[in-house]
């Protein structure tokens, strides 16, 4: 559907927090849904959707507003309802609480405080179970809550949750936990068995269900997209970043708001953009609900409170836009008829044999020149080297890959003079597998114009390594049945440390630039890996077996790092006993202020001004103190969440040294650890297995 119609427009008057809006049925005695909106300085808006439609442009107020002190970060309707009424309840969460709550009651169900930080929400059923639970992402962990408040879920994550969605990826008529991080990675799980993982270029900001088996997911760096069960169908780009993704049913599109103030409307299966619009400020949602008769509209809402609702066109509308639109796609065909008719007379002429000289003069090069791009590793990094034949020069090589240049997406390197041959660097490491573009701009030397051709080539998470003699193995250690051949081994070695010659002997070992070092040896039917971390001892397994096949695999491992896991519990409980004791100094000195304005308002009106003077310098100390209390307090919170966001990685790396089912008791074995506060046996379970 194309030519939406702006119906109307208005506003709220507050500043929306981005994404937090929800539309339901929270109280039942309303003919119509009502909308929940989030709003800066922790306050919960709801609205009648029924009174929208009488408003134009004056303000529009709240029926109920909802005071949770702690700024919101996230909202849900959530899919329990309440007896006969059958109304839904609203799930809020902040930074550190979360709580289901109704409205039409005016109470909340439950109340939770948790210890990790809360960065998303989200509500859905986690395998074969039929009741929802309530997902929420920390700092390194994923925590599930029942619709009584009871914790049901946990699992670690490779880093801080930014996204969660329930979408069947893998064809088990059931959905599975897809969660997005910081470390650039979408893991798929089923019920805690981690199912498959994959690195895209950027940190993952949004995923969204557009399907039972179709997610779409937005990028830090304005990437967006969308994949059908495994398979990425495309990906776009764009200069800002994108705050919302919804499906649009009618026509099965994708919507997606930016914070650039555009929303736009793109087919599912090819990403074209069918409709776009653009608002005043950075777009916070775009909801499609029924809002008139038809059932096909749209409520864009903006950060700074406004609401514009857009309906479906009209039948004259569409017949104007039909026009339009066959006028347009006339225009789009004879514009590719020209530049099909240029590419046609330049192949024609690249087929005659032509001397150099020629060539130049008709700014053509012979048809089948290809470039030759090979990678290679030193001590100080990685490096490209790109040729090209045919008496043709490089004049320009400019680099594509999202995530390897830092901050930028592209290298760019200008060779005046041109060179048939070169070697250029382009990075000191790499964090996961990376796709890296290569465009050459290619001529002779004296010709005016250059021509681009373009190469793709995949750099390996080990690409870094280089060959090192075996001195000395690290402390870390991992070892596990082998049953591959020796051959089959080392040409995994070859693809993914981009060796020359197959190595010799049974132990290999490779270092990084920042003197990382990972080393093998096969030692019969048994492997081990030694690393200076576990987490890159992890990779390494996960490598092998996505690619030798291994489903089911069990180890044993002694990292020092792991041990450091009992150290970690200490420095936890030290840093919660220290934030109890700050909480009842600040609770202290906050009854102590209330007393003493008591106290300056009795000075004032008896005008005792000496005693006011006095009062009023305890005043000041006391909210010296109190800041300087703050202070700590929130350095210790950020230190617990350091401390909280290691222990985690310690775990979720120990239990991908094991493939299949065994990382999936790992995890239980640690969660009830976790809650009893266990170290040992999460250092046992981490080092010999959950058996």
């Amino acid at each position: 559907m194309s030519g939406l119609v702006s119906h109307l427009s208005t506003s709220i008057g507050q500043d929306v927090v981005p994404g937090c809006i929800a539309i339901a049925k929270f109280n039942p005695e309303e003919p119509k849904d009502q909308i929940a909106v989030a709003c800066r300085g922790g306050k919960v808006c709801i609205y009648n959707l029924a009174e929208l439609s009488a408003r134009t442009t004056t303000y529009y107020k709240p029926v109920t507003v909802i005071d949770v002190k702690d700024e919101v970060i996230s909202i849900a309707a959530a899919p329990w309802k309440t007896g006969a009424q059958k109304y839904q309840l609203l799930l809020i969460a902040s930074s550190s609480t979360i709580q289901l709550y109704d409205i039409y009651e005016n109470h909340s169900l439950f109340h939770r405080i948790l210890p990790d930080e809360i960065r998303t929400i989200s509500i859905g059923c986690v395998a074969e179970k039929t009741e929802p639970w309530i997902l929420t992402g920390g700092e390194s962990s994923i925590t599930g809550f029942d619709k009584t408040g009871s914790e049901v879920y946990w699992n670690v994550s490779s880093d801080a949750v930014n996204a969660i969605c329930f979408v069947d990826l893998i064809g088990k008529n059931y959905d599975q936990i897809v969660v997005g991080t910081t470390d650039q990675e979408i893991t798929i799980y089923d019920h805690e068995e981690l199912i498959d993982a994959r690195t895209e270029v950027s940190q993952i900001a949004l995923l969204t269900r557009v399907g039972s088996d179709q997610m779409a997911y937005a990028l830090q760096n304005g990437t967006i997209g969308v994949y059908q069960r495994l398979n990425r169908l495309w990906r776009v780009k764009s200069k800002s970043t994108a705050t919302c993704q919804c499906f649009y049913k009618p026509n099965k599109s994708l919507l997606t708001g930016w914070e650039s103030g555009r929303w736009e409307m793109r087919k599912m299966a090819s990403g074209e953009i069918i409709y776009k619009s653009q608002i005043e400020c950075a777009v916070a949602k775009v909801v499609a609900h029924s809002f008139s008769s038809d059932g096909d509209d749209l409520l864009v809402f903006g950060q700074n409170g406004s609401i514009e609702v857009f309906l479906p066109p009209t039948e004259i509308d569409k017949k104007k836009r039909k026009a339009v639109d066959e006028n347009e796609a006339l225009r789009k065909i004879e514009h590719r008829r020209q530049i099909l008719k240029k590419e046609l007379d330049h192949v024609e002429n690249a087929q005659k044999t032509l001397t150099v000289t020629e060539r130049i003069e008709q700014n053509v090069i012979p048809r089948n020149v290809k470039l030759s791009v090979s990678l290679s590793n030193s001590r100080d990094g990685l490096y490209v080297s790109v040729s090209v034949d045919s008496d043709l020069k490089i004049f320009l090589l400019v680099f594509l890959s999202e995530g390897l240049f830092g901050n930028d997406e592209a290298k760019t390197e200008v060779f005046p003079a041109g060179k048939s041959e070169l070697r250029v660097h382009i990075a000191e490491a790499v964090s996961s597998v990376t796709a890296l573009g290569i465009k050459a701009g290619v001529g002779y030397s004296g010709s005016k114009t250059l021509h681009v051709l373009e190469e793709m080539i995949e750099i390996p998470i080990f690409a870094h390594f280089v060959l090192n003699e075996v001195k000395q193995m690290p402390l870390g250690k991992v070892e596990f049945p082998f049953s591959e051949r020796p051959q089959r081994f080392f040409l995994w070695l070859k693809e993914n440390f981009l060796l020359k010659e197959t190595p010799s002997g049974e132990a290999m070992c490779f270092k990084s630039p920042s003197g990382e070092k990972v080393c093998f040896h096969l030692a019969g039917d048994k492997l081990f890996i030694y690393a200076d971390t576990v987490k890159w001892a992890s990779d390494a397994v996960q490598s092998l077996a996505s690619y030798f096949g291994i489903n089911d695999m069990s180890s044993i491992c002694d990292f020092p790092e792991i041990k450091e896991i009992e150290d970690l519990f200490q420095e936890i409980a030290d840093i919660q006993a220290s934030l109890v004791r700050i909480d009842s100094d600040i609770a202290e000195i906050t009854q102590g202020l209330m007393s003493s304005l008591v106290r300056l308002e009795d000075s004032r009106l008896l005008e005792d001004w000496k005693s006011m003077e006095q009062v009023q310098s305890n005043i000041m100390n006391a909210d010296s103190d109190l800041m300087l209390k703050q202070r700590v307090r929130h350095a210790n919170r950020e230190n617990l969440t350091k401390v909280l966001k290691k222990l985690n990685s310690y775990i979720d790396s120990g239990s991908k040294l094991r493939i299949g089912k065994e990382p999936v008791k790992i995890l239980n074995v640690c969660r009830q650890a976790v809650k009893t506060k266990k170290p040992k046996v999460i250092v046992r379970t981490l080092l010999h297995g959950a058996n």
